[in-house]
């Protein structure tokens, strides 16, 4: 009996500590903070709420923090990033409430150009800090949405940006 409960307690201890994800279907990586597992079919169906939802999610243990990834079929290079950049910005304005812009730009992480946003909203129950990156991978599009609760931000932002410092390829 203790060897089965030390064994579950290894396995969700594994599955709650700091590790690299890959985000599927490229050779992207990143660090995943500790502590944040994945979340269920019906976790990200109830938070976000959309066709358009991200098929990949990890989160902190109440959820109030998470990073979404995927990748789009949307035809995209880095030049069509840059060049719409202040669109695409613009864009979140009118679909996303109580949107406000903090920062958009265009960064390098790691060799690989990155569509930076970082923006407030509002959420139905919690205002909302996201940094949205998006960046070209084979004519189609990688997204990663790193979203915490503006009480969670402030512990959580140096371990976000630790995270998001951390996005880049890898040899396959």
């Amino acid at each position: 009996m203790v060897r089965c409960v030390l064994l579950a307690f290894l396995i969700v201890m594994q599955s709650a500590v700091a590790k690299d994800l890959q985000i599927p279907d490229t050779n992207l990586w990143f660090t995943a903070p500790e502590g944040f597992t994945e979340l269920t079919r019906e976790e990200i169906d109830v938070k976000f709420r959309s066709n358009a939802a991200p098929r990949y999610v990890i989160g902190n243990e109440r959820r109030t923090t998470t990073v979404a990834y995927d990748v789009r079929s949307v035809a995209v290079t880095d030049e069509i990033l840059e060049a719409q950049l202040d669109q695409i910005g613009e864009s979140f304005g009118r679909v996303i409430p109580g949107f406000v812009s903090i920062r958009r730009t265009m960064q390098v992480l790691n060799g690989r150009k990155w569509a930076y946003f970082e923006m407030k909203s509002n959420a139905v129950d919690a205002d909302i800090h996201n940094i949205v990156l998006m960046s070209a991978y084979e004519g189609r599009m990688v997204v990663l949405n790193f979203n915490s609760t503006k009480a969670d931000f402030e512990r959580m932002e140096s371990i976000l940006r630790t995270s998001i410092a951390s996005l880049g390829s890898r040899e396959e």
